[in-house]
């Protein structure tokens, strides 16, 4: 199972991100790393997501980070744009 260091948790209802809001997800390994789970609810996406590394984390090629956003009714939208000070993420 993934570890995760921060999990944001809307537990009913939907989650709603504007799009001049900003969603900040932090990795620290290949296996801990932060999350939105949306339980009884979608999430409706548009917006930035900022991706930052702790711990002193260094991304390698190949690695992924699946299920950053889960919800329980799916996902409508698209994040408008994605932002990493770690010039070794790439999406």
């Amino acid at each position: 199972s993934v570890r995760r260091s921060l999990d944001m948790t809307v537990s009913n209802g939907n989650y709603t991100q504007a799009g001049s809001a900003s969603l900040q997800i932090r990795v620290g390994s290949a296996s801990s790393y932060d999350q939105l789970w949306v339980a009884n609810g979608t999430a409706f996406l548009s917006g930035n997501m900022s991706v930052s590394t702790t711990g002193g984390f260094t991304p390698k090629a190949g690695d992924t980070f699946v299920n950053v956003v889960r919800t329980s009714g799916g996902v409508g939208g698209s994040f408008t744009s994605l932002s990493s000070s770690n010039p070794t993420l790439t999406w």
